[in-house]
C-alpha cells in the first residue's frame, strides 16, 4: 500500500507571515495538530504544530533556565526560548525544512521515517510539490479499513489446509524453532502444543495462528522450557515445575 492511498488531501496550509493568534484559531477551527507553512508559490517552508505553541508568555508556560545553566550553554538556547514564548508570526517559531515523504512511498517507509525522526506526521510530495499529508491517524484509519475487509464473511477453509498454512507461517519466521510446535485443527479450532524456549514465542505463535484464514479459535497448550535450568511452564494459569 502506498502513501497516496491513505494521505489526507487537499491540505489546509498557512502562510509564513500569519500571526500566531490566527494560526492558533486555524488549528482549533480545523481540529488539527499541525499546519504546513507554504509561500505564495505553494512551496513547503516548514510546519507549525501544537508543540511549537506550548511555551507561551500569554499563559505563563514559557521556559526558564537557572542562570548558571544559561551561562554554561551560552545565549543561544535562552534566545530560542524567548522567541518561542514571544514570537508574533508563524515563520519565527515554525519547524523549518520538515522531513517529507514521496507520494509513491510504501507505508513501511512512512512508519520507519516517523520513528527515525520522531515525528507524528509527514508532508507528502510529488515531484517536489506538496500534495497531501500523512499522519499516525491516517495509518490507524488504514488499519481499521484493512481489518474490516478481513472481517468480511469468507468461504470455509478445510482443517487440513488450515493446519498446513499455520505450520508454514510459523516455520517462515526467524524466531521459530523448527518442528517444535504441534497442532490439531477441528472445525477451525486450533489447539497448539509442543515446546517453546522463550515465553515471547507463545504470543507470537498464537498471533500467527489467529491470522490464518478459517481459524475460529486458538487453544494454547504449549510448554515453555528454560534450556539452562530445566524450569518449565505451561500456559498462564497452569502449574510450573522443573525437569
Amino acid at each position: 500500500m502506498q502513501v497516496r492511498t491513505i494521505m489526507s488531501s487537499p491540505v489546509i496550509t498557512i502562510e509564513p507571515r500569519t500571526t500566531i493568534h490566527t494560526a492558533v484559531e486555524k488549528l482549533l477551527q480545523a481540529r488539527l495538530s499541525a499546519l504546513p507553512v507554504v509561500n505564495e508559490k505553494g512551496e513547503l517552508l516548514g510546519i507549525i504544530s501544537e508543540s511549537d505553541l506550548l511555551h507561551r508568555i500569554e499563559i505563563g508556560t514559557q521556559k526558564t533556565r537557572p542562570h548558571w545553566l544559561a551561562f554554561l550553554l551560552g545565549p543561544g538556547p535562552s534566545a530560542n526560548d524567548y522567541t518561542q514564548a514571544h514570537a508574533r508570526y508563524v515563520d519565527e517559531i515554525m519547524t523549518p525544512d520538515p522531513v517529507c515523504i514521496d507520494v509513491d512511498a510504501s507505508l513501511d517507509d512512512v512508519v520507519k521515517t516517523m520513528e527515525q525522526h520522531k515525528v507524528h506526521r509527514l508532508p507528502v510530495l510529488s515531484k517536489g510539490h506538496m500534495v497531501g499529508i500523512v499522519s499516525r491517524a491516517d495509518l490507524l484509519r488504514a488499519l481499521i479499513r484493512s481489518d474490516n475487509a478481513q472481517s468480511s464473511p469468507q468461504e470455509p477453509v478445510a482443517d487440513a489446509r488450515i493446519e498446513k498454512m499455520i505450520l508454514a507461517a510459523i516455520e517462515a519466521q526467524q524466531w521459530s524453532t523448527p518442528n517444535a510446535i504441534r497442532l490439531k485443527v477441528e472445525n477451525g479450532q486450533v489447539t497448539l502444543s509442543g515446546t517453546i524456549f522463550d515465553e515471547r514465542e507463545r504470543t507470537a505463535i498464537i498471533v500467527t495462528a489467529e491470522n490464518i484464514a478459517g481459524v475460529t479459535k486458538v487453544i494454547d497448550e504449549m510448554i515453555w522450557i528454560d534450556p539452562t535450568s530445566g524450569i518449565y511452564a505451561g500456559p498462564p494459569g497452569t502449574p510450573s515445575g522443573s525437569l
